[in-house]
């Protein structure tokens, strides 16, 4: 088990590292919800050790955690979503094995039919080989896919001479109600080439000099992106779900996605019938840096709020209708590096888990090092303390800025069987403050003592499977 778990760890640690920080736009203090501004997000301010009377015990904190777990998931049963539930419950067990042929076909056309030859051809030598393309290009343009289809005794009709601005799905829900699901857009539209799709025709082989000539057809896809996509869908003219995606790309020049050079600012809202919402209010991407902020909530309380940041540099040049057939030999990453990764996640606002890494390629560098030193216990420590050095993760409640537990990790011995050596491994730890010392996360959330959470969760999901299985 302790195999997994610190895979589990350094998988989080990733994640933290992959999101990158100090976004252009200001965001809410991590620390505080009800600040306007944050100058600098990347840095929160440091919480406190607690005094004795202060500090939770194991015991209290696992009974905590259990109660406000079972008050989250209050928030997920199923009698929460039914009038949505029965509404797509019902659309997949009726319209799934509808035909989509005359879909498929009005779609196909109009690729076909956007595919232009650019008359160009280009080559590339790799390994000693040339790759030679011929070149033709497909632009597609949201405007390209306007259209209505109407669900008719068992296969989807599209409407002739249908003079909608959009792309529209209609169909009758189980109280013969009448349902449109529409796709939208609207801004200005910026183009940008996101793949590059190759197809085999031809090669030669020079047996004076053992080198091959290989040839493609290239079909190069560039997207007309909106500054905003909006998809609904609505019942009866009642708006059931509604999802707003706002882009900008203002950075790109050339149609060229270029992560050494370009940036994007997204934004998006998921709403629902009833009052669920899902927030992306920024996610950010510039060549130093990313933020994300994100937030889950019920008729205005926030069930889950998440942030996160991380500094990047030395974004070597990767376009991003390379990343189609993307090989990393191709790209110096060796002088990449993240540091000053921050993750902050908030349940109810009742607790906080937060986490920082200074230095992410160090701390990988020393995990790594630690793993293929095992057998060496000194040296297997020293690197884990390294580590550890680089990385703050906390435990907090309330919202306030006492820690109740740090996370960290700890070496721990397994004895060799014959002639195998004793090996090292090490597992993320809850450090406590009220004097108990530490308690691996395994043996904290042990089943029995989340009994209450685990079984309501599988009873939400095995409602939600009843349902949609009926």
């Amino acid at each position: 088990m302790h195999f997994l778990s610190k895979y589990k760890f350094l998988a989080f640690a990733c994640c933290i590292s992959i999101v990158l920080a100090s976004c252009d736009k200001t965001t809410e203090d991590p620390q505080d919800p009800n600040t306007p501004e944050n100058p600098n997000p990347s840095t929160p301010s440091e919480p406190s050790i607690p005094s004795q009377d202060e500090a939770m015990s194991p015991v209290a904190q696992k009974q905590y955690l259990e109660s406000v777990g079972i008050q989250l998931l209050e928030y997920f049963k199923i009698n929460k979503f039914n009038e949505l539930t029965d509404l797509l419950s019902y659309s997949y067990n009726t319209y799934s094995n509808y035909s989509c042929n005359n879909i498929s076909s009005w779609a196909s056309e109009i690729y076909q039919d956007l595919i232009k030859a650019s008359g160009t051809t280009s080559e590339n030598d790799k390994d000693g080989n040339t790759i030679y393309y011929n070149n033709s290009t497909v632009l597609i343009m949201a405007s390209n896919f306007h259209s209505h289809f109407i669900a008719q005794n068992g296969t989807w009709v599209k409407v002739e001479n249908a003079t909608n601005d959009n792309l529209q799905f209609e169909f009758k829900d189980q109280h013969n109600q009448t349902c449109i699901l529409k796709l939208s857009s609207s801004g200005e539209i910026k183009k940008v080439r996101v793949a590059n799709f190759d197809d085999w025709y031809d090669s030669d082989y020079n047996s004076s000099t053992n080198t091959y000539s290989v040839y493609y057809d290239r079909t190069q896809l560039t997207i007309g992106i909106p500054e905003q996509i909006v998809l609904t869908l609505t019942c009866n003219e009642k708006v059931m779900l509604k999802e707003t995606l706002n882009i900008d790309l203002s950075s790109i020049t050339n149609e060229q996605f270029d992560f050494s050079k370009s940036s994007i600012n997204l934004s998006a809202i998921l709403e629902l019938c009833n009052g669920y919402k899902i927030e992306l209010s920024q996610a950010s991407y510039t060549p130093n840096n990313l933020c994300i902020d994100f937030n889950l909530s019920s008729n205005g309380t926030s069930l889950i709020k998440m942030t996160t940041s991380s500094d990047i540099k030395d974004i070597p040049s990767i376009k991003l209708e390379d990343l189609y057939s993307f090989d990393e030999d191709d790209y110096d990453i060796s002088n990449t590096s993240a540091s000053n990764a921050y993750a902050k996640i908030d349940i109810l606002g009742k607790v906080q888990v937060q986490g920082a890494i200074s230095q992410v390629n160090k701390y990988i560098e020393y995990l790594y090092s630690a793993e293929n030193n095992d057998t060496n216990e000194s040296e297997f420590k020293s690197y884990i303390n390294q580590a550890n050095a680089l990385t703050k993760f906390y435990v907090l409640y309330d919202g306030t800025e006492t820690i109740q537990a740090s996370i960290k990790l700890e070496p721990f011995v397994e004895s060799g069987y014959g002639s195998y050596s004793d090996y090292w491994y090490y597992e993320p730890v809850f450090v406590f403050y009220d004097g108990s010392s530490y308690c691996s996360l395994e043996a904290f959330f042990y089943d029995a003592d989340f009994k209450k959470v685990l079984d309501t969760f599988e009873q939400i999901i095995e409602d939600y499977s009843n349902k949609f299985n009926d």
